[in-house]
């Protein structure tokens, strides 16, 4: 058991080389093709390491020995490069700090994975065909990620921030995936100005106690038949802001259940089935939203007991609703303009002056 290169040390840089052939360790898990220990910096440029589809232990076929692997206060800096075909193309942990620009992974359980204190800057990268979370944060690490494309990984979530690690997350484009971003456990961060669309579940989930800043994203359509699609879910005790996101052609906007308790403010909502949920417990606040084209506006089913206020809705049916009914008047609706049934139209005419 080995991996192709094991740097204890000092400084090594590696361009246009292909690298592969890691295999399983000795209790059968899988090795890196590199693996770095101590206080060693590696740069990467121009080059490819790939994983051995030819080494998969048949009990675990997922878990393909290959990536790179990184501990104490490794440096490791990935340019011009791609990582393919291993089960974690990088595994950082200790106080590892990993850079990846203009790099692509692909065919890979987990791209990246970050646990206690390793930190990651990734920019300008495509994650592809991942078949579990192209990245992971866990424990107390931090991840930068902007300016990169998710994709292909129907079945696969993009970037998962857990525990209490932070993550900040702007300016990605998310394509053909199961679900953009969730933030668990008490995990912090941001999710802005990205462009979610062509996802088959949730955009965005927002879970048990994290409190992320959301804003200015924008949740598509795309060209997937999306039937019971969700822009942003918040559950459990999650809070933080969901502020000046676009949200169009789901099936549901914003969805807030359990005992959650965001603010909802300044965002549009356009032609999904139902713009706003609250369902259990929640509360929270949704201010200045303008939802429209839908069937329902805001749906609010009792015990819920959010604020709704100053917000511009239009619905087909119900702008402003509950269940039951009356369970409406028990709560601060104040300052919204409501119109139920159609939009209006105003035909005018203007006659020009020679």
């Amino acid at each position: 058991p080995a991996a192709v290169l094991y740097i204890q040390s000092g400084k090594v840089e590696i361009e246009d080389c292909i690298l592969t052939g890691a295999t399983l360790s000795a209790s059968g898990k899988q090795m890196g093709v590199i693996s770095m220990a101590n206080e060693a910096t590696v740069l990467i440029r121009n080059s490819q390491i790939a994983g051995s589809l030819n080494r998969i232990d048949a009990k675990n076929p997922e878990e393909i020995p290959g990536g790179i692997f990184l501990a104490g206060t490794n440096e490791l800096i990935l340019e011009d490069s791609g990582i393919t075909d291993s089960y974690i193309a990088i595994y950082a942990y200790g106080q590892a700090q990993v850079t990846i620009t203009d790099s692509e992974m692909k065919n890979n359980y987990s791209a990246v994975t970050l646990l206690e204190n390793a930190t990651a800057t990734i920019s300008s990268s495509t994650f592809s065909n991942c078949s579990g979370s192209c990245v992971v944060t866990l424990d107390e690490s931090q991840a930068s990620i902007s300016d990169n494309t998710f994709k292909d990984s129907p079945e696969g979530l993009a970037i998962q921030a857990t525990e209490n690690s932070k993550s900040l997350i702007n300016h990605n484009t998310f394509t053909n995936i199961m679900s953009g971003v969730i933030f668990m456990d008490n995990a912090s961060g941001e999710a802005v100005d990205n462009t979610l669309e062509e996802f088959n579940s949730i955009g965005i989930v927002v879970q048990n106690s994290s409190a992320p800043t959301l804003a200015n994203n924008t949740f598509t359509l795309g060209t997937n038949n999306q039937g019971q699609v969700i822009g942003i879910t918040y559950q459990d005790s999650a809070a933080g802001e969901a502020r000046g996101n676009y949200i169009s052609n789901l099936y549901l906007g914003i969805s807030v259940k359990d005992d959650a308790l965001p603010s909802l403010n300044f965002n549009t909502i356009e032609s999904c089935f139902n713009g706003i949920y609250y369902s259990g417990n929640a509360r929270g606040i949704a201010n200045n939203n303008i939802i429209y084209l839908g069937e329902i506006g805001i749906l609010i089913d009792a015990p819920a007991s959010p604020v709704i206020t100053n917000n511009s809705i239009q619905a087909w049916s119900n702008a402003l609703y509950s269940s039951p009914e009356d369970w409406i008047i028990q709560l601060d609706t104040s300052g919204n303009d409501l119109t139920s049934g159609p939009p209006e139209i105003e035909v005018v005419t203007i006659t020009p002056t020679p």
